[in-house]
């Protein structure tokens, strides 16, 4: 697949990638489940496994949803995660 989409610092990643990535890693540190975000940005535990694994185009909407049940400012979301920190953070 063609990268439609890339972003800054990371030649060819896609900025859903990025994204996915930088969710999963503010979930983790908060230590709360893919539920548990789902329930707070009305959806489930599959649509946030698809977030974060960069396989979901999200509105602005749900990126304000996201950032405000993380605790984070939207623009958290997308400061590049290195893969190494992605690999450590996923869930067992």
């Amino acid at each position: 697949m063609e990268c439609r989409v890339c972003f800054g610092p990371i030649p060819g990643m896609e900025i859903h990638a990025l994204f996915g990535r930088a969710v999963r890693k503010h979930r983790n540190a908060l230590g709360h489940s893919q539920e548990w975000l789902g329930s707070h940005i009305g959806g489930d535990q599959g649509y946030v496994s698809r977030i974060e694994s960069g396989q979901m185009n999200v509105t602005l909407d749900t990126i304000g949803a996201i950032a405000t049940a993380l605790g984070v400012a939207p623009a958290q979301l997308f400061v590049p995660v290195p893969a190494d920190d992605d690999a450590a953070q996923a869930d067992s």
